[in-house]
């Protein structure tokens, strides 16, 4: 039973990592992408509520916009969201395993 609980942990949390990575990567990869090419990026993130129409006009009409908007919902509802469902299940049912076995004796 402990390695079960071994396994599930190393296994799980190393696809959850993975995931996690990826996500975070292509948000430094954006971030950085968008501070160092556009000309909207201060106006963007300034605390002004200055309309930012650059913005609006690269988020409406630009491919490399909806590709990275794309990649994002990607990784996030396709990718990490998933997998955080399979821990749960596989969490839960670990957890019967171990009250079965628990009730058991």
């Amino acid at each position: 039973m402990v390695q079960d609980i071994i396994d599930f942990y190393t296994e799980r949390m190393w696809e959850i990592k993975v995931d996690e990575d990826l996500r975070a990567e292509d948000f430094k990869e954006n971030f950085t992408y968008w501070k160092q090419n556009t000309t909207w990026w201060a106006d963007f993130v300034s605390i002004s509520d200055k309309e930012n129409t650059q913005f609006i006009d690269y988020a409406l009409n630009s491919q490399d916009y909806r590709n990275r908007v794309a990649t994002t919902y990607f990784l996030t509802y396709k990718v990490y969201l998933p997998e955080l469902e399979e821990f749960k299940k596989l969490g839960f049912e670990l957890i019967t395993k171990i009250e079965n076995r628990y009730n058991k004796n």
